[in-house]
């Protein structure tokens, strides 16, 4: 058994706890603590990326569906054929 192991036994079951073993637990809650808090700091900052990542897409999302919008409506006066047509396209595509 490890001391990690030691030491949540002896937390789980009210044991007696040397000085030294009370140390340690000490001890390696400050680690963990620390850990968590990475944890903690590190996901926030993820989470912030990920907002900002999906408003940037929905964004880019936003413009292409308004360039297909144009390419469609430039298309449908190049299908007619007519010059004033293809002259209303081109400013369409503007």
């Amino acid at each position: 058994m490890d001391k990690t192991q030691k030491i949540l036994r002896n937390l789980d079951h009210g044991y007696f706890m040397t000085h030294q073993e009370q140390a340690e637990a000490a001890e390696l809650i400050r680690k963990m603590q620390a850990h968590i808090d990475f944890l903690l700091k590190t996901t926030d900052a993820y989470s912030k990326q990920i907002d900002f990542d999906k408003e940037y897409i929905a964004g880019a999302m936003r413009l292409v569906k308004a360039f297909n919008e144009k390419i469609s409506d430039a298309l449908v006066h190049l299908q007619r054929g007519s010059s004033l047509d293809v002259v209303e396209a081109i400013r369409i595509l503007k």
